[in-house]
């Protein structure tokens, strides 16, 4: 696997909440200020709404033919069956990889490119990339070694 291949993904997860939470507006909501309003959709914050992002994440992963590691429930991975390109030569053969920390994504497989158009099909994107940082660890690739380090 040529690990260049990869991306990082930050969605942001618009879910409605089975929570009943209550706000008093603030001055930012205009002529509603001062008013109680019910919480319908949770960005951030809400007990359940790390655990709600995570089984609509994997609902979605799934039906992409992903399946969550064994060891790992944030580590999902799927078959690649690729063509050969000679008798000998089946290199395209191996897995896609996707790694999630509740709505922080990573992709290695051979077009992320591809996967990263599925996702945006379904869930807000709000940046991508190539892979650089990731839950505290830095990566850089070092093309002569073709290595991530």
């Amino acid at each position: 696997m040529d690990w260049r291949h990869s991306l990082e993904i930050l969605a942001t997860p618009s879910l409605p909440t089975k929570e009943k939470c209550f706000i008093k507006c603030g001055p930012e909501f205009g002529d509603r200020h001062g008013c109680i309003t019910l919480i319908v959709k949770a960005l951030y914050g809400l007990r359940t709404s790390a655990e709600h992002f995570h089984s609509l994440l994997a609902d979605f992963l799934r039906g992409l033919g992903f399946t969550p590691s064994k060891f790992d429930r944030d580590v999902w991975l799927c078959r690649r069956i690729g063509g050969k390109k000679s008798d000998l030569d089946v290199q395209n053969d191996g897995y896609d990889y996707i790694c999630t920390h509740v709505n922080n994504f990573k992709i290695v497989a051979q077009k992320p490119e591809h996967l990263l158009k599925k996702i945006q099909e379904y869930f807000l994107v709000k940046e991508h990339g190539p892979l650089k940082y990731y839950l505290g660890n830095d990566f850089s690739y070092c093309a002569r070694r073709s290595h991530f380090f």
